[in-house]
């Protein structure tokens, strides 16, 4: 709700449309990658439901609505390099994979991550 009220955008409920059930989470919000607080699609979704192209859509449908509505110039995914699907999920996005960076996750602890990202003006253009 925090990030409504400060930014406009936030994540949207994932629910399945034949029975309604909520599933998951996707969409923007603004987080600090690398030292830069950038517009970045966020997803989460029950592992009973992975790979089935829930994601993949709805993050595609963020990018759109990232570009369309909210008139944002790039939009970012980062995760672990280890996180495979994720990755994957860019990569199905046509996102540019732009570096690799070491992420600080607790205060003694670093992990290595992948950063991705697409630009409307790439998105758009033939």
């Amino acid at each position: 709700m925090r990030s409504y009220r400060e930014n406009g955008f936030g994540l949207w409920a994932l629910i399945l449309k034949e029975s309604r059930r909520f599933v998951g989470q996707c969409g923007i919000s603004i987080q600090d990658i690398d030292s830069k607080k950038v517009p970045e699609i966020g997803y989460q979704i029950n592992k009973a439901f992975w790979n089935r192209g829930y994601v993949t859509e709805m993050a595609g449908k963020c990018l759109e609505y990232g570009f369309d509505k909210l008139e944002l110039e790039e939009i970012f995914i980062h995760t672990y390099v280890k996180n495979i699907p994720s990755i994957r999920v860019a990569e199905k996005l046509n996102m540019t994979r732009r570096k690799e960076y070491d992420k600080q996750v607790t205060p003694d602890k670093f992990m290595r991550h992948v950063v991705f990202s697409t630009m409307g003006k790439e998105r758009y253009s033939s």
